[in-house]
């Protein structure tokens, strides 16, 4: 049985406001989810070890997190916080495309999404929306509206309408970033890895040292059995800034594994190991280097 309490940054008291709890093993499995205005769930976990917990409600930031279950009766406090007044919009970058119909946007559209934009300055949501819907009335291939509404729609708690909207900005132009960036985050947060993946590595293209869309880029082609390419990213990410993203020694680990590059996988794992020597994959990085010299030992062929 494990107690959640949920409190608000800064503040003593649980957080007495709507939000939706999800527990996830390490594997991805759905233990638990309710939705509660108490500031307090509880759930039955499938043992110790790893979990990860994901929180979303309209008034604070989305956590999703991992952490270690250590004993079976245990009481996990997070700590949200409040959600941020401004949505990001598609200004394009170096090696973004600009959509044909967004450089055909009509002057009257185009004016109601900046009017959008205000709103959202001010903290304005309901008036946003509605600029944001007549934008897309008037030009129905408005992808920039259609990106900023799901947007909007996710940090109002709409996951099925932000997934809908951004969906769309993705049809009308599939190079579209932001879009691809806020879905990508929605699956990720679903343990959705495999198919998050093409949607992180549009936003790469014009991020490349994302640190956090790389490592979940290395997962989820790990997840499709892209080795290769899970290695290769998962190894920039050591060259990048990445305290908080070790973990992605261990999927290097394991894709190199798979390549019968044991050596290599073997320097990953220990690579984690001095990183975050009690981090949550410490015990699984430590196996896998038992395993990895057992496969040296016997010559093994590549999973």
């Amino acid at each position: 049985m494990i107690d959640i309490v949920i409190m608000l940054e800064g503040e003593r008291e649980p957080y007495n406001k709507s939000v939706t709890v999800t527990l996830r093993d390490g594997w991805g499995n759905i233990e638990g989810g309710a939705t509660t205005d108490k500031g307090y769930v509880q759930f039955i976990a499938n043992g110790d070890g790893l979990h990860r917990l994901l929180i979303v409600g309209p008034e604070i930031e989305m956590y999703d997190e991992e952490f270690t279950l250590e004993t079976p009766e245990h009481t996990h406090t997070v700590f949200v916080q409040p959600r941020r007044t401004t949505i990001k919009v598609g200004v394009p970058k170096a090696g973004e495309a600009v959509s044909s119909g967004q450089l055909q946007a009509p002057k009257n559209a185009v004016k109601e999404l900046e009017k959008a934009q205000a709103a959202l300055r001010k903290n304005n949501r309901r008036e946003a929306e509605e600029r944001l819907r007549k934008a897309i009335s008037l030009y129905p291939r408005y992808d920039d509206a259609f990106s900023t509404l799901g947007e909007l729609e996710l940090q109002n708690g709409d996951r099925e309408g932000a997934r809908r909207d951004l969906t769309k900005a993705l049809q009308l132009n599939p190079r579209h970033a932001v879009a691809a960036h806020t879905l990508g985050q929605i699956l990720v947060a679903e343990a959705q890895y495999a198919e998050a993946e093409p949607f992180l590595q549009v936003w790469l293209r014009s991020h490349p040292g994302d640190t956090w869309a790389l490592s979940f880029a290395a997962l989820g082609q790990m997840t499709q059995g892209k080795y290769q390419e899970a290695a290769a990213a998962a190894q920039r990410v050591h060259s990048l800034p990445h305290q908080e993203y070790a973990s992605a020694h261990v999927i290097a680990g394991r894709a190199l594994e798979h390549l019968g590059r044991w050596d290599d996988a073997a320097a990953e794992y220990r690579l984690y190991l001095a990183e975050a020597p009690n981090g949550p994959n410490a015990g699984q990085a430590r196996t896998a280097l038992a395993r990895v010299a057992s496969a040296l030992q016997v010559g093994a062929q590549p999973q």
